[in-house]
Protein backbone atom coordinates (compact mmCIF):
# COMPACT_ATOMS: atom_id res chain seq x y z
CA UNK A 1 0.00 0.00 0.00
CA UNK A 2 3.13 2.68 0.67
CA UNK A 3 4.67 1.83 -2.63
CA UNK A 4 1.44 2.61 -4.45
CA UNK A 5 0.62 5.64 -2.24
CA UNK A 6 4.66 6.78 -2.98
CA UNK A 7 4.36 5.81 -6.79
CA UNK A 8 0.84 7.88 -7.16
CA UNK A 9 2.89 10.79 -5.07
CA UNK A 10 5.54 10.59 -7.70
CA UNK A 11 3.38 10.47 -10.45
CA UNK A 12 1.21 13.57 -9.43
CA UNK A 13 4.59 15.13 -9.01
CA UNK A 14 5.96 14.97 -12.44
CA UNK A 15 2.93 15.54 -13.48
CA UNK A 16 2.67 19.12 -11.96
CA UNK A 17 6.31 19.84 -12.98
CA UNK A 18 5.57 19.18 -16.08
CA UNK A 19 2.78 22.08 -16.48
CA UNK A 20 4.75 24.50 -14.93
CA UNK A 21 7.51 24.40 -17.06
CA UNK A 22 5.05 24.03 -19.79
CA UNK A 23 2.95 27.37 -18.24
CA UNK A 24 6.54 29.18 -18.38
CA UNK A 25 7.59 28.01 -21.57
CA UNK A 26 4.85 29.50 -23.15
CA UNK A 27 5.13 32.71 -21.24
CA UNK A 28 8.60 33.32 -22.38
CA UNK A 29 7.95 32.74 -25.99
CA UNK A 30 8.31 35.48 -28.50
CA UNK A 31 4.88 36.68 -30.06
CA UNK A 32 4.60 35.87 -33.53
CA UNK A 33 5.72 38.76 -36.01
CA UNK A 34 3.25 40.47 -38.07
CA UNK A 35 2.95 39.69 -41.09
CA UNK A 36 5.37 41.80 -43.45
CA UNK A 37 4.72 41.92 -47.52
CA UNK A 38 6.82 42.98 -50.20
CA UNK A 39 5.01 44.28 -52.93
CA UNK A 40 6.21 45.49 -56.33
CA UNK A 41 3.59 47.95 -58.04
CA UNK A 42 3.32 48.57 -61.71
CA UNK A 43 0.56 50.71 -63.33
CA UNK A 44 -0.22 54.35 -64.78
CA UNK A 45 -0.89 57.61 -63.65
CA UNK A 46 -2.64 60.93 -64.89
CA UNK A 47 -1.03 64.56 -64.41
CA UNK A 48 -2.93 68.25 -64.50
CA UNK A 49 -0.84 71.03 -63.59
CA UNK A 50 2.84 69.61 -63.57
CA UNK A 51 3.42 70.22 -67.48
CA UNK A 52 1.64 72.50 -69.94
CA UNK A 53 -1.03 70.44 -70.93
CA UNK A 54 -3.05 67.07 -68.61
CA UNK A 55 -0.02 64.05 -69.30
CA UNK A 56 -0.10 60.48 -68.91
CA UNK A 57 2.40 58.06 -67.59
CA UNK A 58 3.92 55.16 -66.40
CA UNK A 59 4.34 54.37 -62.65
CA UNK A 60 6.56 51.31 -61.20
CA UNK A 61 8.10 51.12 -57.82
CA UNK A 62 7.74 48.87 -54.19
CA UNK A 63 5.24 49.30 -51.43
CA UNK A 64 6.05 47.32 -48.12
CA UNK A 65 2.79 47.02 -45.89
CA UNK A 66 2.84 46.01 -42.29
CA UNK A 67 -1.31 45.64 -40.51
CA UNK A 68 -1.92 49.55 -41.41
CA UNK A 69 1.14 51.03 -42.21
CA UNK A 70 2.53 51.23 -45.92
CA UNK A 71 5.76 52.65 -47.03
CA UNK A 72 6.03 52.86 -50.58
CA UNK A 73 8.79 54.23 -53.36
CA UNK A 74 7.24 55.20 -56.87
CA UNK A 75 8.60 56.57 -60.34
CA UNK A 76 6.95 57.87 -62.69
CA UNK A 77 7.42 58.60 -66.58
CA UNK A 78 5.12 61.34 -68.00
CA UNK A 79 5.20 61.11 -72.28
CA UNK A 80 6.95 63.96 -73.59
CA UNK A 81 4.49 67.02 -74.62
CA UNK A 82 4.88 68.51 -77.78
CA UNK A 83 4.25 72.38 -78.89
CA UNK A 84 4.05 71.95 -82.47
CA UNK A 85 4.46 75.79 -83.34
CA UNK A 86 7.13 76.27 -81.54
CA UNK A 87 9.08 72.73 -82.06
CA UNK A 88 9.75 71.92 -78.69
CA UNK A 89 8.51 69.09 -75.95
CA UNK A 90 8.73 68.48 -72.59
CA UNK A 91 8.61 65.53 -70.12
CA UNK A 92 8.62 64.81 -66.60
CA UNK A 93 10.38 62.15 -64.27
CA UNK A 94 9.44 62.12 -61.07
CA UNK A 95 10.48 59.60 -57.80
CA UNK A 96 8.21 60.21 -54.61
CA UNK A 97 8.70 58.16 -51.50
CA UNK A 98 5.10 57.70 -48.98
CA UNK A 99 4.01 56.66 -45.83
CA UNK A 100 0.29 55.38 -46.12
CA UNK A 101 -2.32 54.66 -43.13
CA UNK A 102 -4.66 52.08 -44.03
CA UNK A 103 -8.30 50.66 -42.26
CA UNK A 104 -9.64 47.89 -43.69
CA UNK A 105 -13.25 48.40 -44.77
CA UNK A 106 -14.18 45.13 -46.20
CA UNK A 107 -12.10 41.63 -45.90
CA UNK A 108 -11.57 42.64 -49.74
CA UNK A 109 -11.21 46.09 -49.82
CA UNK A 110 -8.89 49.07 -47.37
CA UNK A 111 -8.55 52.73 -47.45
CA UNK A 112 -6.69 55.56 -46.51
CA UNK A 113 -4.23 58.44 -47.08
CA UNK A 114 -1.05 58.94 -48.09
CA UNK A 115 1.34 61.35 -47.90
CA UNK A 116 5.17 62.21 -48.98
CA UNK A 117 7.46 64.11 -50.94
CA UNK A 118 9.86 63.93 -53.94
CA UNK A 119 11.83 65.29 -56.82
CA UNK A 120 10.65 65.82 -60.42
CA UNK A 121 13.30 66.48 -63.34
CA UNK A 122 11.56 67.99 -66.29
CA UNK A 123 13.41 67.90 -69.72
CA UNK A 124 12.89 70.08 -72.59
CA UNK A 125 14.09 70.07 -75.75
CA UNK A 126 13.72 72.42 -79.20
CA UNK A 127 14.24 71.45 -82.58
CA UNK A 128 12.22 73.29 -84.96
CA UNK A 129 12.29 77.14 -85.97
CA UNK A 130 15.24 78.93 -85.83
CA UNK A 131 16.32 78.41 -82.21
CA UNK A 132 17.47 74.93 -81.10
CA UNK A 133 18.48 73.57 -78.05
CA UNK A 134 17.63 71.87 -74.74
CA UNK A 135 17.14 71.99 -70.81
CA UNK A 136 16.79 70.68 -67.54
CA UNK A 137 14.82 72.03 -64.34
CA UNK A 138 14.50 70.01 -60.71
CA UNK A 139 12.00 70.44 -58.72
CA UNK A 140 11.14 69.92 -55.40
CA UNK A 141 7.46 67.91 -54.59
CA UNK A 142 4.84 67.03 -52.01
CA UNK A 143 2.27 64.79 -52.78
CA UNK A 144 -1.03 64.07 -50.51
CA UNK A 145 -3.29 61.31 -51.69
CA UNK A 146 -6.12 59.34 -51.04
CA UNK A 147 -5.80 55.63 -51.44
CA UNK A 148 -8.09 52.76 -52.32
CA UNK A 149 -6.53 49.22 -52.19
CA UNK A 150 -9.15 45.97 -53.28
CA UNK A 151 -7.38 43.02 -52.57
CA UNK A 152 -7.75 40.12 -55.38
CA UNK A 153 -5.31 37.42 -53.54
CA UNK A 154 -3.06 37.03 -51.51
CA UNK A 155 -0.67 37.83 -53.79
CA UNK A 156 -2.49 40.59 -55.94
CA UNK A 157 -4.46 43.89 -55.06
CA UNK A 158 -4.96 46.89 -57.17
CA UNK A 159 -4.78 50.38 -55.64
CA UNK A 160 -6.29 53.42 -56.89
CA UNK A 161 -4.50 56.88 -55.80
CA UNK A 162 -5.93 60.46 -56.26
CA UNK A 163 -4.65 63.52 -54.82
CA UNK A 164 -2.75 66.71 -54.82
CA UNK A 165 1.22 67.11 -56.10
CA UNK A 166 2.87 70.52 -54.79
CA UNK A 167 5.45 72.50 -56.08
CA UNK A 168 6.34 74.92 -53.74
CA UNK A 169 8.82 76.73 -55.73
CA UNK A 170 6.40 76.79 -58.67
CA UNK A 171 9.43 75.66 -61.00
CA UNK A 172 10.13 77.43 -64.43
CA UNK A 173 9.89 75.04 -67.14
CA UNK A 174 13.16 74.11 -69.36
CA UNK A 175 12.74 76.80 -72.55
CA UNK A 176 9.98 78.61 -70.78
CA UNK A 177 9.34 81.12 -73.81
CA UNK A 178 8.90 77.77 -76.10
CA UNK A 179 5.77 77.11 -74.01
CA UNK A 180 2.10 78.44 -73.03
CA UNK A 181 3.07 78.53 -69.46
CA UNK A 182 6.23 79.57 -68.54
CA UNK A 183 6.34 77.99 -64.69
CA UNK A 184 4.54 74.92 -63.53
CA UNK A 185 1.37 74.94 -61.44
CA UNK A 186 1.47 75.78 -57.74
CA UNK A 187 -0.67 72.14 -57.55
CA UNK A 188 -1.21 69.51 -59.51
CA UNK A 189 -3.77 66.85 -59.71
CA UNK A 190 -2.02 63.61 -59.81
CA UNK A 191 -4.11 59.92 -59.73
CA UNK A 192 -3.02 56.82 -60.44
CA UNK A 193 -4.10 53.05 -60.68
CA UNK A 194 -1.95 50.00 -60.26
CA UNK A 195 -1.70 46.28 -59.43
CA UNK A 196 0.70 44.82 -56.58
CA UNK A 197 2.35 41.73 -56.68
CA UNK A 198 3.69 40.37 -53.60
CA UNK A 199 7.00 39.40 -53.95
CA UNK A 200 7.90 37.97 -50.65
Amino acid sequence: MTRRWARAFFSVTCLSSTLVDSAYADEAAPLPAKDVRWSATLGGAADVGSLPRASTGLALGFDVRRGALAARGLTTVFAPQTERSAGASVALLDVMAMVCALAPVTAWFDAGACGGGGGGLLRAERSGGDTRGEGTSLRLEGVATARFDLVLSNAWSLSLETGTVLDPLRTSLPLAGAFDSARASLFAFRGGLGIHVRVW
